[in-house]
């Protein structure tokens, strides 16, 4: 049984003062309907919404069994409003900070097909969150030029590689004034981003995000299915970031040999060498299934997961990558399509998604033993 409640409307009179009356409103739903509207929910994530692109599993949360705590998508939210018919409206409040810095709070009103308000959600992204406001400090170039051993020695032994180079802390890069490869020692530390204005537009769109994944958290009562915070996972993600970020190039080295040799897996061409590809390395032999070591898909940074919610180049890499990892989670499925994508990805992104793809790209090395 639904309960009833009373509302005042006027109703305007023929020519003469208008009359406010009481009408009954029902401001309760019937269990039953409760009931259709969650497995409704429960369906939708079951039968229609995709892993990975609908929603993931909160990083740090992962079971033996593939599950986890999950992460509603901008998609899959956008999916939600449909099923519901709610329909999204925003309002962009801004507050210009310090040094060029910047800070968004989106309020998200959804309505149903009726304009009835459905529910709120608030989303704040600022460009002083670290992952906008920091950049690794730039290496520096040792004058000394690559040895050919480094590039004659397969890319899955690390330790044999870097040792070549000097030990950890050291990469490569290219000069593009002499178009030489040169042994690089990375930075120590982080220094302010330089270019914080390239990042003004993704902040808004964080921010945009945020609120309406909120509101339709919300407005569905997913939040037994679904969650939108990843902070409690933020550990395990600031550790792997923090990885990635101690192993992972000079930003010079991140246009030149990610897009260059790494992802090609030859040295660039000089005098008197061929234009043909030199014949893959000798690899090991393929591990029984009993000796193979057990590999997990790489954790990925909350930046990483939203510019994958949002589309484009960092997405279509990540679900090309997800895909080969989850056919065949071994170095030559994976090095296969990072060999015959790479160039495009990196062409194809600005300067951030380049970053976030050499990021990317390593976490997936890593995750099959080929950093």
């Amino acid at each position: 049984m639904t309960e009833a409640t009373t509302t005042e409307i006027a109703l305007q009179g023929d020519g003469g003062p208008d009359r406010r009356v009481l009408v009954p409103v029902d401001v309760t739903m019937s269990l039953e309907n409760l009931k259709h509207r969650l497995a409704m929910v429960q369906q939708a994530r079951d039968d229609v919404l995709q892993k990975d692109v609908h929603y993931g599993i909160m990083p740090g949360t992962s079971d033996s069994k593939g599950g986890g705590k999950n992460i509603l998508y901008k998609a899959g939210a956008e999916s939600l409003c449909m099923l519901f018919q709610l329909v999204a409206t925003v309002d962009v409040s801004r507050d210009d900070l310090p040094e060029g810095h910047r800070e968004y709070m989106v309020k998200c009103i959804l309505r149903d097909a009726a304009g009835a308000l459905v529910a709120e959600g608030f989303g704040l992204c600022s460009t002083m969150e670290s992952k906008y406001r920091w950049r690794r400090s730039e290496g520096t170039s040792t004058g000394n030029l690559v040895p050919r051993e480094y590039w004659d020695t397969p890319k899955n032994e690390t330790a044999k590689r870097l040792q070549i180079l000097g030990g950890k802390g050291f990469s490569v890069a290219k000069n593009d004034d002499d178009n030489q490869w040169y042994i690089m020692q990375r930075g120590d530390g982080r220094k302010e981003n330089p270019d914080i204005a390239d990042t003004l537009n993704t902040v808004l769109k964080m921010a945009k995000k945020r609120s309406f994944v909120d509101a339709t958290i919300t407005a569905t009562g997913a939040s037994h299915l679904f969650t939108q915070d990843i902070d409690g996972a933020e550990p395990d993600a600031t550790h792997h970031t923090d990885k990635q970020e101690s192993e992972k190039p000079a930003p010079k080295q991140e246009r030149t040999e990610a897009k260059q040799a790494e992802d090609r897996g030859r040295p660039p061409l000089t005098a008197g060498t061929s234009s043909k590809p030199p014949q893959p390395s000798q690899e090991p032999q393929p591990e029984s299934s009993a000796d193979k070591p057990t590999r997990h898909p790489p954790e990925i940074s909350e930046e990483i997961a939203d510019a994958i919610e949002a589309g484009g180049v960092i997405a279509d890499a990540y679900h090309a990558l997800k895909s080969a990892f989850d056919h065949e989670p071994d170095p030559e499925a994976v090095g296969l399509v990072i060999g015959a994508n790479a160039g495009t990805w990196m062409k194809d992104g600005d300067a951030n998604e380049k970053r976030m793809l050499t990021q990317l790209l390593q976490a997936f090395r890593e995750a099959v033993g080929l950093a």
